[in-house]
C-alpha cells in the first residue's frame, strides 16, 4: 500500500514536527536535571527548542503574510 503525496497536509506535518522538537528539547533539558554529569543534554536540549521555537515563527508569518515575522 502506497501512500499518496497529494493528500499529505504539509503545514500540518511541519507544526508536528515544531512540536516534536519541543517535546524532546523540554526531555533533554529536563534529563540534563537528573544528570549533571552530561552537559551535552542541556545544549541539545536548548537547540531543539529553539528550532522549535524557530519554526512556529517561521509558520506564524508564512500563515498571516507578515514578512517581518518571517524575516527573523
Amino acid at each position: 500500500m502506497l501512500i499518496d503525496l497529494s493528500d499529505v497536509d504539509i503545514p500540518t506535518a511541519v507544526l508536528m514536527a515544531a512540536l516534536l522538537n519541543l517535546f524532546s528539547g523540554a526531555l533533554l533539558t529536563y534529563a540534563f536535571l537528573y544528570y549533571k554529569d552530561a552537559p551535552a543534554a542541556l545544549w541539545w536540549g536548548i537547540s531543539h527548542i529553539i528550532l522549535g521555537i524557530g519554526v512556529l515563527a517561521s509558520m506564524a508569518g508564512a500563515s498571516t503574510g507578515l514578512d517581518w515575522i518571517t524575516a527573523i
